[in-house]
């Protein structure tokens, strides 16, 4: 029996031991963290998927873990096959710590983008 509607989630943890240097980096830590992914999505008919997901950023201190920043986002997929789906991604930037500090050195950098992608998986055995 094919499944009408679904649910699905993911938790995972993770460790950064050079820090974070990407281009959406509001902070400039380039000290080791970590940091906790949590995404839900609902299946509706296998075909369309629709979920939110977050991404927090911790540093770790003499004292606490204290958390940075947050990626907020939203995401819809349509899968064709097993191995081609169409989507799209909104991902909102924000961050967590009070400091006046830190709040003069963001500028323009707290924001979002969006993307949209054609994805095709495959797999080639070698043996």
């Amino acid at each position: 029996m094919n499944t009408i509607l679904a649910i699905i989630f993911t938790l995972q943890l993770g460790y950064i031991p050079e820090g974070i240097t990407n281009q959406f980096d509001i902070t400039g830590i380039e000290e080791q963290c970590f940091y906790t992914d949590l995404s839900v999505e609902f299946k509706i008919l296998n075909i369309f998927f629709i979920g939110g997901y977050s991404r927090i950023y911790l540093t770790f201190t003499e004292m606490d873990f204290y958390p940075f920043e947050i990626y907020f986002g939203f995401s819809a997929r349509i899968k064709f096959t097993e191995n081609i789906e169409i989507g799209f991604k909104h991902t909102y930037i924000h961050p967590i710590i009070f400091s006046r500090q830190y709040y003069n050195n963001m500028g323009d950098n707290m924001d979002s983008y969006n993307e949209f992608y054609f994805k095709v998986k495959g797999e080639i055995k070698l043996f």
